[in-house]
């Protein structure tokens, strides 16, 4: 569970630390605070907070390992297409192990 929800399981544990986040590595500040920004919400506004914090800015071409990439993102609707007309095996996300 950790793993999965990394960036709130870390932030949680350094911004309820009691340490200044001046004195903290960039990273382990960088949590907290999306920990702080995330803290409280509900699931529906996390996943459209980290999809607006995760796309790449407008005219700026993704990674190609990205899920934003152009190719990522048409394999993901073709794979759901096929789900939806049961034509397809459930497609596994983008880096997950085999």
């Amino acid at each position: 569970m950790a793993s999965h929800n990394w960036l709130r399981f870390n932030g949680q544990i350094i911004a309820t630390s009691g340490r200044s986040l001046l004195d903290l590595p960039l990273m382990d500040g960088l949590s907290a605070l999306y920990y702080l920004a995330v803290k409280g919400g509900r699931e529906e506004d996390v996943r459209k907070f980290d999809s607006r914090l995760w796309m790449p800015p407008k005219g700026v071409r993704a990674d190609p390992r990205s899920p934003w990439s152009a190719e990522n993102e048409t394999a993901a609707f073709q794979a759901v297409k096929a789900m939806v007309s049961g034509k397809g095996p459930t497609p596994k996300p983008a880096g997950s192990p085999s």
